[in-house]
């Protein structure tokens, strides 16, 4: 809904620059100390989907 395209470049490009061949643990460990340049709360995720929803058209 807001961005599948973007999300799996974004994905695509972590797995290949970031995961590949690495231990996955350290990874993890990694990641939940230093976030993403574009890492999203979930209140903030939810606020971006109920924005998105009141702008798409009526179905």
């Amino acid at each position: 809904m807001l961005d599948p395209a973007g999300n799996l470049k974004l994905a695509e490009q972590y797995w290949r620059d970031e995961v590949a061949g690495r231990n996955s643990f350290a990874q993890r460990a990694y990641r939940l100390a230093w976030r993403v340049p574009h890492y999203k709360s979930g209140a903030e995720l939810a606020q971006m989907v109920a924005e998105a929803k009141a702008r798409a058209p009526a179905q």
